[in-house]
């Protein structure tokens, strides 16, 4: 071909080429389609031009549907089934930036090169294709085909429109994060699902006070945190040992709060991070893939980053004056309520919750909730679990056990 088919600038550069009558039919059509029919047959020469640009559009244009179409049914998961808003909506932006790729393509090669019954692939179905068993299974299925999807239409774009293949590696890497915090929002969701209330714990003064305390808490689901800021590291591997002991083979589980490395140390089921503390992902690397990684959240931002980063807990708040931390701003119920309408993610109402305003956060929203104090008193903490055994049952989960 000439080589001034390479920097056109309007279509009657074309003329003068070795393929002048190929290049007036699609002058007829507009400047995308003839720049994208001249990159494909000068980098395939020796090949027939006209089948090579079919196929290549055809494969665009598969792909480009096959992408959305497995974007469309995670989305349809956390809007419909996990009534999980943010990530619902952050699968519709990827798909409207799948969309916007698509533009960057002549529509009417697109559909001329649509051919379904020559195309090979659609006698091809694999044994698991028309089975799934699980929520999960078809989450997977789904983001495994928009991510292979949004492989082909980076390599396919190359050939045609290369500036936009940039754009589909992008959006393969977002498929990649969003197919991470789909699939973790709905294990931890189920992990979780028995467990409402955490209780925090310090050290206590000695090791049999704690055993004695702990095992007054009595057998039901829970999450207990070790939390105690004075306690030197020896300390807290004793006491973390010794939880370890009390829940095996129980219902409950234990976390470490802040640090990573005593959390391996003591076989802890996970550990707790504020914001000042590791990320989500460098204690990942401490604790490996099994632990539960929880966050402490003031805002909606630290939520939505928690989410993403595969958190699998937060706790919210602080949600009223608490005896065992001063804070010069709070949160409050309203923040417990967006959580509860925009995010799937267990999260855990903490600051100042007792048995008088643990009512409030039941009426935000809030599902589970973090005890200090009123932890302290069998009383007054029989009263909350019974509180949110009763909101838990009305909502179709399974509370704290009576």
């Amino acid at each position: 071909m000439h080589v001034r088919c390479q920097n056109f600038q309007n279509l009657s550069d074309f003329k003068t080429c070795s393929q002048q009558t190929t290049c007036d039919i699609l002058a007829r059509q507009d400047m995308r389609t003839t720049q994208s029919y001249c990159r494909a047959i000068m980098s395939e020469p020796d090949q027939n031009p006209v089948e090579n640009l079919s196929g290549i559009f055809q494969a665009i244009d598969a792909n480009l549907n096959r992408c959305i179409e497995g974007l469309r049914v995670a989305e349809e998961v956390f809007r419909f089934v996990q009534t999980d808003h943010f990530l619902a909506r952050q699968l519709k932006d990827t798909r409207h930036l799948l969309a916007e790729v698509g533009k960057e393509f002549s529509r009417i090669d697109l559909i001329q090169s649509r051919d379904g019954h020559l195309d090979v692939g659609r006698e091809i179905v694999g044994s698991q294709e028309m089975s799934r068993d699980h929520l999960s299974n078809v989450l997977n299925a789904s983001f495994s085909r928009a991510a292979e999807a949004a492989r082909v239409l980076e390599e396919f774009s190359k050939l045609v429109q290369p500036d936009v293949a940039t754009r589909c590696e992008s959006i393969r890497y977002r498929i990649y994060d969003l197919q991470k915090a789909s699939e973790l929002a709905i294990r931890n969701k189920n992990l979780l699902e028995k467990i409402h209330i955490c209780i925090l714990v310090d050290a206590k003064k000695s090791n049999d006070e704690f055993i004695e305390f702990i095992t007054g808490l009595g057998d039901w689901p829970k999450m207990i945190q070790l939390r105690d800021k004075d306690a030197d590291d020896a300390t807290l591997v004793e006491r973390g040992k010794t939880l370890t002991q009390l829940t095996r083979n129980s219902d409950s589980i234990w976390i470490m709060n802040d640090r990573a490395d005593l959390a391996v140390a003591c076989s802890a089921d996970g550990v707790h991070l504020g914001q000042d503390d590791l990320t989500v992902s460098d204690a990942r690397r401490i604790v490996g893939p099994r632990k539960l990684i929880g966050v402490s959240t003031h805002h909606v931002a630290q939520v939505e980053q928690a989410v993403m980063d595969g958190a699998s807990y937060i706790g919210v708040g602080p949600t009223f004056t608490s005896q065992t931390k001063s804070f010069t701003e709070f949160a409050g119920t309203n923040f417990v309520r967006t959580v509860a309408e925009q995010f799937s993610i267990p999260a855990f109402a903490i600051g100042g919750i007792d048995d008088t305003n643990v009512s409030e956060v039941i009426e935000a929203g809030g599902l589970r909730v973090a005890l200090s104090q009123a932890a302290q008193d069998a009383n007054v903490l029989e009263k909350i679990r019974s509180a949110l055994h009763a909101i838990a049952v009305r909502a179709g989960a399974t509370g704290p056990s009576q």
